[in-house]
């Protein structure tokens, strides 16, 4: 018997040693340069006869066992343009969980980047596409992820990115989709789940500036999804002006059999709090946005399907000029045609002065409105607002200094004219029109009922 536990420890500790001294030559060899640099060598000669395409690494640095480092990295198009160059690339990743077909980053790298993806016209395939095709399995049937991936920091620092179709001519003065160039781009994400049936991932940052003057200087959120629900946490979107908040959001697809039934069997519930939203922040998409100074503040809350939308709270205000509250009900989105809308205001307030600033944030040069808008004075509106898109029904009451007025209007589209259609009832009773107009005018107080 001591014999039996002699030899078995001789072997243990035999084993231990070959372990050891393998694991030790291992690592020794590995980390001489010139080891290294023949498998440099041999690692772009594969890869660009893969590619079929020029692909280069200045330097390569493994330390062993959980880390590669490249440096000077370039792969060029099969036109001969780069289309990415790096000067950093490195990966620091656990060695066991790779027995379990589990695959966990510590850190991706991705420092000091230039990419260029080009299309010669709308249609055709991008610069990329040869690596896509290269790459990608030839199987054709498809089959579950085999590979749980985790990627606990990524981090991408002084990149640009360029996306153009040489075909079409560049746009000036506003974004322009067929000529996107990206610069300062800055990312930190980390993907914590990425398998089969669940992800979870974080962007603790992302920002960058694009050449028609957009600037994102910071969105972060954190994204949770598996087969039947999605969440959406702490979503922050930063921009020069403004800043948007979602508390959360929710999306359970748990009832959608295909496809064609997510409108109606997906449900949702949003809450966005406490936002500040500067419209000319997004300028160079709408052009018309450019000059407008407004600080809009937003609360918002939603719930339902795309197709049965319910706007339990719309709160919006620019201080105390503009004020919005409302709540709302659309169903058949899908379908603008039968798309049915029920919205009640419950206060709309704006006063001579946000009228003034609303009408000159929509033109370069200030200009100055009529006096009858200032002998209004503040106007406040509570109603309902219902119907199809192509006739709306307005109910409700305006009220003003000089009096109230009281509407009943049907508002329509005459498709074959192309002309925007009204009839019903407007009425009021002692309402100050000789204060309406200029002083010294004949008029007093009027009622009258119109139907139009």
């Amino acid at each position: 018997m001591q014999k039996l536990l002699k030899h078995t420890k001789i072997l243990f500790l035999s084993v231990v040693f070959v372990i050891t001294f393998i694991y030790g030559a291992l690592y020794i060899i590995l980390s001489i340069p010139s080891i290294q640099n023949r498998i440099r060598t041999i690692a772009t000669s594969q890869l660009s006869t893969i590619a079929g395409a020029q692909i280069e690494i200045d330097r390569l640095q493994i330390y062993p066992f959980n880390k590669v480092a490249l440096q000077g990295v370039l792969i060029r198009d099969l036109n001969q343009d780069t289309l990415l160059y790096a000067n950093k690339l490195s990966a620091s990743f656990e060695i066991l969980p790779l027995f379990h077909k589990e695959v966990h980053f510590k850190t991706v790298q991705l420092l000091g980047f230039n990419a260029h993806i080009r299309k010669e016209t709308a249609d055709a395939q991008p610069n990329f596409q040869f690596l896509v095709d290269a790459f990608k399995s030839k199987d054709t049937i498809s089959k579950p992820m085999p590979i749980d991936l985790r990627l606990n920091t990524v981090m991408l620092r002084r990149g640009t990115i360029s996306y153009d179709v040489l075909s079409r001519p560049n746009l000036d003065d506003k974004f322009d989709p067929n000529h996107v160039h990206v610069s300062n781009f800055i990312a930190n994400i980390s993907l914590r789940t990425y398998s089969a049936d669940s992800l979870n991932a974080s962007v603790k940052r992302i920002s960058f500036e694009e050449a028609s003057g957009f600037k994102l200087e910071k969105l972060s959120l954190q994204f949770i999804a598996n087969r039947e629900e999605a969440h959406l946490k702490d979503f922050s979107l930063s921009l020069p002006n403004t800043n948007i908040r979602i508390d959360s959001a929710a999306l359970d697809y748990s009832r959608v059999a295909d496809k064609k039934q997510f409108a109606d069997s997906a449900y949702f519930a949003l809450s966005v709090h406490q936002s500040h939203i500067s419209p000319k922040d997004i300028g160079c998409f709408v052009p018309a946005l450019k000059h407008f100074n407004f600080l809009l503040n937003l609360d918002l809350k939603a719930s339902g399907s795309v197709n049965n939308l319910s706007i339990d709270k719309l709160h919006t205000n620019y201080g105390s000029e503009l004020v919005v509250d409302a709540n709302a009900s659309l169903t058949g989105i899908t379908h603008p045609e039968e798309a049915y809308i029920f919205g009640q205001v419950s206060n709309l307030l704006i006063t001579p002065y946000g009228i003034n600033a609303l009408a000159n944030n929509f033109a370069s040069e200030e200009k100055k409105l009529p006096q009858i808008l200032d002998n209004l004075g503040d106007i406040r509106f509570k109603g309902e607002i219902s119907g199809f898109f192509s006739n709306l029904v307005a109910f409700g009451n305006i009220y003003t200094r000089l009096g109230t007025i009281h509407s009943d209007l049907m508002l329509g589209n005459d498709l074959e004219n192309k002309l925007l259609t009204y009839q019903g009832k407007v009425e009021t009773k002692d309402f100050n029109l000789g204060g309406l107009l200029k002083r010294g005018n004949p008029f007093g107080d009027v009622s009258f009922a119109l139907d139009i």
